[in-house]
């Protein structure tokens, strides 16, 4: 077989599992293929390790976005229910107010008219 035939081999067959026995024998019978060889599984590491950390990152990502969505969902729940929980204060300080008003022995009329000067 000539150089140019088992470097078409190698290169058409070089991922194949089941012709792996063959790719193993013509690197051994060839310098040039056993370098490219190595060299081919070098790259394939560096580019698994890429992958490992693009997957990481996007693990990462998608956790600190869930994060920032859970608390600005949080602040707005929040906010939600403490201007429920204010008017509701309000509501009860007004209804006393006008209590202690009536309670003081001021007529309706009376009291619109302090509400209207205020």
């Amino acid at each position: 077989m000539t150089k140019e035939e088992k470097w078409g081999i190698y290169l058409r067959y070089r991922n194949e599992e089941n012709l792996e026995t063959l790719v193993k024998s013509l690197c051994h019978e060839e310098e040039g293929i056993m370098r490219a060889e190595k060299t081919a599984q070098k790259i394939s590491r560096s580019y698994l390790r890429y992958l490992r950390k693009m997957d990481e990152l996007i693990v990462s990502m998608d956790r600190a976005q869930m994060l920032l969505e859970a608390r600005e969902e949080g602040l707005e729940q929040g906010m939600q229910e403490g201007m429920q929980q204010g008017m509701q204060q309000g509501m009860q300080q007004r209804d006393q107010y006008f209590l202690s008003l009536i309670n003081q022995g001021m007529s309706i009329s009376e009291i619109k008219e302090q509400l209207e000067h205020k």
